[in-house]
């Protein structure tokens, strides 16, 4: 007896089916203690990720080489938007403008820009165009990094200000070299 093939479409259709299904399934029936807000948080970190990819987006099209595969393009939109949208938040805190009005618009802009770009996202067979070579980004990503080192070694430099982290990174060390053991503390 000879196995039936099923058609990759279809097959992806049943699997993704099954999926939502069960994901109902799992969240509404069980006794899951607030499943409807977690579902609903769900949906907005899923909105908040195609925010950023469509923040990320012109960035990762003028910066990286035209090679990248539908999964990198999105991997790195992804970064680039989240880094983008960390950014403007940070700046909209500084003139005291962090309201959730503000950030929801950020959301707004990213997800219309998604759309937009939407079309010129790459897809399985088709290679983007513009951008620059592989050998082209090597110093720019290394310059990135090196900021981002910078950046780091800076903070090093911030007062401790938490509690827990005198007591924990600071007072048992302390405390260990003095008696040359754990030492219990309050």
């Amino acid at each position: 007896m000879a196995i039936l093939s099923v058609r990759p479409a279809l097959k992806a259709l049943c699997v993704g089916c099954f999926w939502l299904i069960f994901s109902l399934a799992y969240f509404l029936n069980w006794p899951f203690p607030q499943a409807d807000a977690r579902i609903a948080a769900l949906a907005v970190t899923a909105l908040i990720g195609i925010s950023a990819a469509g923040w990320g987006f012109p960035l990762r099209r003028r910066l990286l080489p035209a090679e990248l595969s539908a999964l990198e393009s999105l991997i790195f939109s992804l970064g680039f938007g989240f880094g983008i949208f960390g950014l403007l938040l940070f700046i909209l805190g500084i003139f005291n403008a962090w309201t959730p009005a503000a950030a929801w618009s950020l959301i707004a802009v990213g997800c219309f820009s998604a759309i937009a770009f939407s079309s010129a996202f790459p897809t399985g067979g088709q290679k983007p165009s513009g951008g620059l070579s592989l050998s082209q980004a090597a110093p720019a990503a290394a310059m990135l990094i090196f900021l981002a080192g910078i950046c780091s070694w800076l903070l090093i430099f911030a007062p401790i200000t938490y509690y827990d982290s005198l007591v924990y990174h600071m007072a048992l060390p302390a405390a260990y070299e003095k008696a040359r053991h754990w030492v219990a503390m309050p």
